[in-house]
């Protein structure tokens, strides 16, 4: 979904779609689909930022690109993505239980 189409969405929708793109994709990972790569992997030309062209290059991480983007800047630093990382994981702990 792209930000356009978000736009006409109250923040509560866009919260709420957010934690359930998270959780489709914790559910992923427990189903054995592959984790999220490292950030290194992503940032492709070093810039220390992901930008969307770069999240296009993991289809799990591009789904949650957008709920990944806490400052709304159109990229995801390196401590976005490891919040990110850290969601999902407590999700899947939880998921395991």
């Amino acid at each position: 979904m792209s930000d356009a189409n978000l736009n006409g969405i109250s923040p509560l929708a866009r919260n709420a779609l957010a934690l359930l793109l998270c959780a489709g994709a914790a559910t992923a990972a427990l189903a054995g689909s592959a984790a999220l790569p490292s950030f290194e992997s992503l940032d492709r030309n070093t810039d220390q930022r992901l930008s969307r062209s770069e999240a296009s290059y993991n289809r799990m991480f591009a789904d949650i690109f957008a709920s990944s983007d806490a400052d709304g800047d159109g990229f995801v630093s390196r401590t976005e993505y490891a919040g990110t990382v850290e969601k999902l994981s407590a999700t899947a702990n939880l998921a395991k239980r």
